[in-house]
């Protein structure tokens, strides 16, 4: 039996993250289990509890990363000189637009707090 290539700790916390938010946008937090995690990623359930602790925070790492992302591109798209020239009423649209547009995408999710 072949042995599959070693992941690195980066690639698995991506595909446990990506298979969590699925399952608690459709099954919940309560309905989600980690082992249900686990096999949608492809890993281990030690794995899943090695990469987050505990299924409450990989829960608040899903939800957060959109959010952490959302700031961080925030503060890099602001962080321009050239930026600053656009009235602050215009800056301030673009930021509750974004904002909004990000609890849009992620309202299932929301909702499950």
């Amino acid at each position: 039996m072949a042995s599959r290539p070693k992941r690195s700790w980066d690639e698995v916390q991506d595909l446990v993250v990506a298979a969590a938010r699925p399952l608690f946008e459709t099954q919940g937090y309560a309905g989600t289990s980690t082992r249900d995690i686990a096999r949608q990623a492809g890993v281990t359930q030690a794995a899943v509890f090695r990469h987050f602790g505990s299924k409450e925070k990989l829960f608040e790492a899903v939800i957060l990363q959109p959010l952490c992302d959302y700031v961080d591109s925030f503060v890099e798209r602001w962080s321009d000189d050239a930026q600053w020239k656009v009235p602050p009423e215009q800056r301030t649209h673009d930021y509750v637009a974004d904002l909004w547009d990000l609890v849009r995408r992620n309202r299932t999710l929301l909702t499950q707090l």
